[in-house]
This record gives C-alpha cells, structure tokens and sequence, in this order.
C-alpha cells in the first residue's frame, strides 16, 4: 500500500495504550529474573500467551496470577521448573477451577497441561525459540508463536513475525492494507510481513492493538478522534450522506460511504456513521427480521452488502418480531 508509512506514523503517535500495554509490561516483569529462574519465566509467559487468545487482557493475566499461586511458580518456590512439572502431573479438574473467566477454558486447560508434558518430553523444559518448534505444542499457533519469539526471546531470534489479532486484522483491513482475498488474520499477517519490516514489527503490532482497543474500535469507531481520518488517510473514515429525507414524507435516506467496513447504527430518528449522525431517516415496513430486539439489514443493491444495525426504543422498533428496512448506497 502506498501511503502505509504515512498511516502508521500517525497511528503511532495517537499514543494509544490499550490494555495491550498492561500486557506487554507484564511479560517483560516476569523476565526480569535471576538466570535461574529464566526457564520457568518464560513458560509462565508462553502461558499467558495461550491465554490471552480470544480473551481479554487483564482476564488472561488474573488466570496466570491465580495458576502461579496455585502452584507455587511466583517466586520460584518450587525450583526451575516447579510450574512446569506441576501442570503437566496435575489434573484437569484442578486446571480448569483456575482458568475460570477465560473464554474456552476447558480447551485451554487441556492444552496447558499438554503443553507441559511436550516441553519436558522434547525441548528438556525449556521454551523453543525456533518457530517451526512452536507452533508444534498444543495451543500454540502463528500468532502466539510470534508473541512469545518478540517479547520473550527478542534480540536472540532473528526476526519476529506480526502478531495479528482481531484489532490488527481489522485495521488493517479498513486502511486498505488487505484486500478483499485476505480473511483470515494468518492471511493478513503474510500480508503485512510483506512490507514491514522485522525489526518494528513487535512495536508496531503491539501499537496497532492499543489502536484498536481505543480509537478504531470494531463498532462504533471514534473517526473524529483519528488524526488518519482528519489528514484523509483512512478509506474507511467517515460517510457522507445526501438527500435524508423525512421519515413521515416517505422519502429514502441515502447514505454513501467509501466503504464496506464500517457499522452503521441506527436508532428510530437518527442514524449515526463513523461519529457522524443524521437524523429523521427513513426507515420502511419491509423484510427486515428482528432479532433479540436487535435487527440486521443488508444493502439492496447489487453491491458488496453492508451490515446495519437497528435500536431503540420510539415505537416498535427495537421489538422482537417488527420487520423494517433502510435503504443503503455504498460508493
């Protein structure tokens, strides 16, 4: 993409910390240990990587704290590899009680103990640095595998790859750094590894994140707050609208947008679009089926569909079993 280091500059000095940050410092405090210690240290990371999959930081970090309680790895009560040994003797039942509030915590509590027992069977528990390695124990896929290689081995591996999470593959896609053929977030990370380069990527990656959890959020992102959309750097910043006609006059509210990426919620009178709001829309009796008071519509045109969200509270709408529509046109 072409304007790309434009785009990141900016993004990086928004400053955005995210709870990603609180994260980050969290590995590193456990790194910062004796030599002795080192090995257990780094597993307790690899640990909070597997964790944090799917799942909020700080939710990550109260299960790591309550594992390393439990079996006595804060501290190093129980040499080397205490925590290690620990959870790969212990039962499943008693990993599961700690993990509770993660999401899939039964999944993850097997993968753990699997995880210990293939460490001490074939990498003399220790952490692999070698990717290859890595995404070979249970739990551990590219996106973790690159998490532990940037913050926990850092300089002794020679170059990390993105770490591409729900935030980074949305944002990515929204500043038009993907294309439409790239969907998943293994997809994006190639990608990205096509243009930035290694030795930024952990920073970038982990700025990207706190973006992502502060301005550019999945619903309802704060445009007016994004210096990309001020310096029109962002193809998906904001809409336009035109010809908002009178819901009582019968006429059709268009709304046109750069994009696809964007939500548009919707109340009974107003619609808003990227921080922007329109109101009095029109909204029609038409084949829109309710769901849990929340209502889906696609666009009718022959374009790519965008996804709208309907609520409130004036009338029915917002009610299980009313059907509505608004008419949408995408540039």
């Amino acid at each position: 993409p072409s304007d790309w280091r434009e785009q990141l500059k900016l993004v990086l000095e928004v400053g955005a910390r995210g709870t990603v940050q609180d994260f980050h410092e969290f590995l590193l405090g456990l790194l910062a240990c004796s030599s002795s210690q080192r090995a257990q240290a780094e597993f307790v990371a690899l640990v909070a990587a597997v964790l944090s999959a799917q799942t909020r930081d700080h939710t990550a970090l109260a299960a790591v704290q309550r594992l390393q309680v439990r079996f006595g790895g804060e501290g190093g009560g129980e040499g080397d590899q205490g925590l290690l040994v620990a959870m790969a003797s212990v039962e499943i039942s008693v990993l599961e009680g700690c993990l509770r509030g993660v999401n899939f915590h039964k999944t993850k509590a097997r993968s753990l103990k699997a995880l210990a027992s293939d460490l001490l069977a074939q990498h003399n528990g220790q952490v692999p640095r070698d990717l290859a390695a890595l995404v070979k124990l249970p739990g551990v896929g590219p996106k973790i595998a690159n998490l532990v290689r940037a913050v926990v081995f850092g300089g002794d591996v020679e170059e990390c790859g993105m770490v591409v999470d729900t935030h980074v593959h949305r944002i990515a896609k929204r500043l038009g750094w993907t294309c439409g053929t790239d969907k998943t977030p293994e997809q994006t990370r190639r990608k990205l590894e096509t243009f930035i380069p290694g030795v930024v990527r952990e920073v970038v990656t982990r700025r990207l994140i706190a973006f992502g959890q502060e301005v550019c959020l999945a619903r309802g992102p704060r445009c007016q707050w994004c210096p990309l959309a001020s310096a029109q750097l962002c193809p998906s910043a904001f809409g336009t609208f035109e010809n908002v006609g009178d819901r009582a006059s019968g006429e059709v509210a268009w709304i046109s947008a750069p994009s696809d990426l964007l939500v548009a919620t919707c109340g009974w009178n107003s619609i808003s679009f990227g921080g922007s709001s329109v109101q009095s829309i029109t909204v029609s009796e038409d084949d829109l089926e309710s769901s849990d008071g929340l209502k889906n519509a696609r666009c009718n045109m022959e374009l790519r569909p965008f996804q709208a969200t309907l609520h409130g509270s004036g009338s029915d709408c917002g009610q299980r079993g009313s059907k509505r529509r608004i008419v949408i046109e995408l540039e």
